[in-house]
């Protein structure tokens, strides 16, 4: 067992009240008391019970983290940039994954709430109503980022539909005959994909808006063929994708058919995550803006902690970022 407060306080011939302020450089003390109190502590190898300290003022400085995982950069992503804000203002983070398990991010989040976190930024995948009543009536602020659950909770996130709603005018003014948008199933399993259900509105809308009426949505995991099959000659059909790791599969497919893209068919992904620096030629894609997200969602979330006013819904514009796909 480690060396106590009382303890040091025994060596050094001082009270407990003394020996805490001169850890926390609080209150009145001699420098010579101090330095002696501090020196005895570091001999002894004291460490602070933030555990303790963290119950008795009601505080921890620790913030909850739940994502689908680190594999996908997107979240990796968000990860690093939700604990690099959190240690810039003293925070400490748990992280808990998902794996896209409705079940599994309740278990995670309400693991968070028994561990008294401060609060939690959450990337849900859980469509239940009852969910959306529980995260509200946590006692800590909950902030979601990528997925709205419910209305009323606090988010950030990017604006997905009129981002893809203006990568379909740009890939119609490079005259593609065939637009073909891919995502995941949207209507199975009972899970959250916001984000997705709104690509595929902003797409849905610019093909109409634009009177385009060759265009497909596919939903689905096996997605290779029949893709294949809407190949247009002389560089015809434009593959939007709602993700740009099924950008990445999709080019992976065709290289082993022996088609390129952006000279046999146009393709563009989502996301902007940072594999893509090292793919050639360069994907088309939008900026997820996964830096910007995870520093507002920790900004947002210190705020509601502190009970400060604040913006509890931001949605912040996605950016394209030009390749040589499209």
């Amino acid at each position: 067992m480690g060396v106590t407060i009382n303890d040091i306080a025994r060596i050094c011939g001082v009270s407990r009240t003394t020996v805490i302020r001169a850890l926390n450089d609080t209150g009145r003390i001699s420098d010579a008391t101090k330095a002696r109190i501090r020196q005895t502590a570091q001999e002894n190898g004291y460490r602070p019970d933030l555990l303790a300290r963290g119950l008795a003022m009601s505080r921890t400085y620790t913030i909850g983290v739940v994502v689908l995982n680190v594999m996908n950069q997107h979240f990796a992503q968000i990860v690093n940039a939700v604990e690099e804000r959190s240690r810039n203002n003293g925070y400490g983070v748990n992280i808990m994954l998902h794996g896209q398990d409705p079940a599994l991010e309740r278990q995670q989040v309400n693991r968070l709430l028994d561990y008294h976190v401060d609060g939690i930024i959450l990337s849900s995948v859980n469509a239940e109503g009852s969910y959306a009543d529980m995260l509200k009536k946590a006692p800590v602020p909950i902030v979601t980022v990528d997925n709205r659950v419910g209305s009323g909770l606090p988010f950030v996130g990017v604006d997905n539909r009129k981002a893809v709603y203006q990568l379909v005018q740009k890939a119609i003014r490079k005259t593609y005959r065939r637009l073909v948008f891919l995502c995941p199933p949207l209507s199975s399993r009972g899970l959250n994909l916001y984000v997705h259900e709104e690509r595929r509105a902003g797409f849905l809308e610019a093909v109409k808006d634009a009177g385009f009426s060759d265009y497909y949505v596919i939903e689905c995991e096996d997605y290779s063929d029949r893709c294949k099959s809407l190949l247009l000659p002389e560089r015809g059909t434009a593959f939007i994708c709602s993700g740009d790791i099924f950008a990445l599969e999709l080019m992976k497919f065709f290289r082993g058919c022996g088609l390129s893209a952006g000279t046999e068919y146009g393709l563009t992904g989502f996301d902007g995550t940072s594999i893509l620096d090292y793919v050639v030629p360069r994907i088309d894609t939008i900026d997820n803006h996964e830096e910007e997200i995870g520093h507002a969602a920790v900004d947002m979330l210190l705020s509601l902690i502190e009970k400060k006013d604040c913006k509890t819904d931001l949605v912040i514009p996605a950016d394209y970022l030009n390749g040589r796909t499209l």
